[in-house]
C-alpha cells in the first residue's frame, strides 16, 4: 500500500505535497521541484488508516507553497486533492488557488461553494487572463464531512474536465490562452482572503491531463486511506 501510493514522482509532477508522518511547521513536496508548504495554523491530523493530513479551520488557516517557476503551469494540466468540508461558504471554499488579484488571473483552483443546489458545487477553474467564469463545475455535489477526490484537467488548448471520486462529473469548452502569474500557490484558502473549513490531503498538480482511466487508477490507489470504497 505504501508504494502504490508514494512511488517516485515523475517529472511532470510539479508538486505532490504527501506530507510527514507526524507533521511540523512545513508540509514537504516529493516532486522533483522540492516546493515545501509554509503551514499557517493549519494542524494535523490522522486518519484510521494511518495517513496524515492537514485540518483547516476556515478561518485563518493556511499553506503557502511559493510560486516556483516549474508551478506556473501555462498548458496542459492536471489538478488534484482530497477534501472533507465542513463547512462550505458563499464564495470559494479552494482546496488549492493562487492568491492572484483576480479569478482572471488566478491560474488553476480547485474549489467549492454553496451554489449549485444543494449544499453547493465542486469546480475547478482555469482562467485565460480575460474571462472571470472558466470553470467547469458540477451542481448539487457537495457532501459535508466525507472525504471527496476532486480532479481537474485541462488539455492545453480548449478543453476542462471535473472528476469526483473518480468518475467524470462535467465538461467545459472554452478558448484559454493562460498567462503566468507570479503570485503564491495556496493550500486552504482562495485568493488569501477566504478560507477552507476541513481536512485536505494529497494536493498534486502535473503537466500532462490525465485520462479518465488515469483518474479512476489513481482513485483507487488512494481511497482506502480515507476508507471510501
Amino acid at each position: 500500500m505504501t508504494n502504490s501510493l508514494f512511488a517516485p514522482p515523475t517529472l511532470e509532477t510539479k508538486l505532490s505535497l504527501t506530507g510527514l508522518p507526524g507533521g511540523g511547521s512545513k508540509i514537504q513536496d516529493r516532486s522533483p521541484y522540492a516546493q515545501p508548504g509554509a503551514i499557517t495554523g493549519a494542524t494535523w491530523k490522522r486518519l484510521p488508516s494511518g495517513l496524515w493530513y492537514l485540518d483547516f479551520d476556515g478561518i485563518d488557516d493556511v499553506v503557502t507553497v511559493g510560486n516556483g517557476v516549474s508551478l506556473r503551469l501555462v498548458g496542459a494540466q492536471t489538478i488534484k486533492g482530497w477534501a472533507n468540508l465542513t463547512a462550505v461558504g458563499v464564495d470559494a471554499s479552494a482546496i488549492y488557488s493562487r492568491a492572484g488579484s483576480g479569478w482572471a488571473t488566478r491560474n488553476s483552483m480547485l474549489w467549492a461553494d454553496n451554489t449549485g443546489g444543494g449544499l453547493g458545487r465542486w469546480g475547478a477553474h482555469f482562467p485565460n487572463g480575460v474571462n472571470d467564469w472558466n470553470q467547469v463545475v458540477k451542481n448539487n455535489s457537495v457532501v459535508l464531512n466525507k472525504w471527496t477526490q476532486v480532479v481537474g484537467t485541462w488539455d492545453g488548448i480548449s478543453v476542462a474536465r471535473l472528476y469526483l471520486d473518480g468518475v467524470l462529473a462535467n465538461t467545459n469548452t472554452y478558448a484559454i490562452t493562460m498567462t503566468s502569474d507570479t503570485s503564491n500557490y495556496l493550500i486552504g484558502s482562495y485568493g488569501s482572503a477566504i478560507y477552507f473549513k476541513g481536512g485536505i490531503a494529497l494536493v498534486q498538480a502535473q503537466s500532462v491531463v490525465w485520462s479518465a482511466i488515469d483518474v479512476q487508477n489513481i482513485f483507487n490507489r488512494e481511497k482506502q486511506f480515507f476508507g471510501v470504497w
